[in-house]
């Protein structure tokens, strides 16, 4: 994948000295828009409906089957996804057994009986279940690590925007950004980005309160940067890399504003404000879309973009780099 940049240029110079801070390394920078799609560990009903056979009307609220239930097994046939889901079903339907759930809800584990009906109107089996079996997410690229083939995104953990699950695996693809919606006093921004479905870039691995991290596939064509420990963070200025148009890169300038003492893993470590008034006109601030945006200062990442301030979009928030370079070491 060619990284396409705009006419700027971030020189760099590599010295060679007798110690590095504990988890330094030099990665390729990222700032590209990426999809992260994430998948249930089953399948997740989402609602449910009623519908009639042979003037009997069905509701499968009266089998006690419930949205925000995830079916984990059918006739103790493990399924995954909304395919598995179907053809288990249909394979119980011709040896005319009867269909019974495996539900999680509030992390237990519980049967329950389904009704499954065919529709000759519609020549289809109706179940009354409206499901799904992952879900999505636009965010930016941190880094990649080309020693070990991992990636880092984010800057923090990707969550279903209505319901509290944990998903079981996943794979990053292409995004390429169409649109910018503005900052608003009343809502936040966002990025309007296709997800290019067709281009599996890489695999997930984990999804965590610091970021989504997986391996790459193929090969990366991008800047090697170096990245900086928390002691070599300091006040002053810096920039971000993200996409606002397409897939390129823009670099968007902040001040960094306050600097968090930490000894282990945690999120904001980094606050900054944006500066850059150009990029304040097109989007008002940081916008959905922006986390995982690296933060170069120095030449240097010392960071990653994941929260923004509702009360003042133009202060964002920032996860140290050292602590995200810590989990892709871990993953080897």
């Amino acid at each position: 994948m060619v990284k396409k940049f705009l006419n700027v240029l971030i020189c760099l110079t590599t010295f060679i000295i007798s110690f590095m801070p504990v988890f330094a390394a030099d990665v390729i920078c990222g700032g590209d828009s990426i999809g992260i799609a994430l998948s249930y560990d089953g399948v997740l009903v989402t609602g449910t409906y009623t519908y009639s056979i042979d003037q009997q009307v069905i509701d499968p609220k009266t089998q006690d089957i419930q949205a925000n239930d995830l079916i984990t097994h059918v006739n103790q046939n493990k399924v995954d996804s909304i395919a598995s889901l179907a053809s288990t079903i249909q394979l119980a339907l011709e040896k005319q057994e009867d269909i019974v759930l495996t539900l999680k809800r509030n992390n237990e584990s519980i049967e329950r009986s389904l009704n499954v009906h065919y529709d000759q109107a519609t020549d289809t089996f109706k179940t009354g279940l409206y499901v799904k079996d992952s879900t999505i997410g636009i965010g930016t690229m941190t880094y990649y690590d080309p020693q070990n083939h991992t990636f880092a995104s984010l800057g923090h953990a990707l969550n279903d925007q209505y319901y509290e699950l944990q998903f079981s695996k996943g794979y990053l693809y292409s995004s390429y950004v169409n649109d910018v919606r503005k900052n608003t006093e009343k809502s936040t921004g966002e990025k309007i980005a296709v997800v290019d479905k067709d281009e599996i870039i890489g695999k997930v691995v984990y999804n965590n309160e610091i970021g989504v991290y997986g391996y790459y596939y193929g090969t990366i064509d991008g800047q090697m940067i170096e990245t900086a420990s928390i002691d070599e963070t300091h006040l002053g200025s810096a920039y971000l890399m993200s996409v606002l148009e397409g897939d390129m890169i823009e670099l968007i300038e902040v001040e960094i504003t306050e600097l968090k003492p930490q000894h282990d893993i945690e999120q904001k470590g980094i606050t900054f404000e944006v500066t850059d008034k150009s990029f304040l006109e097109k989007t008002g601030g940081i916008i959905q879309g922006m986390s995982g945006s690296p933060i170069i200062q120095d030449d240097k990442i010392i960071g990653a973009v994941s929260h923004v301030n509702a009360k003042n979009q133009k202060i964002g928030y920032g996860v140290y780099i050292e602590w995200m370079l810590q989990i892709s070491q871990d993953m080897e």
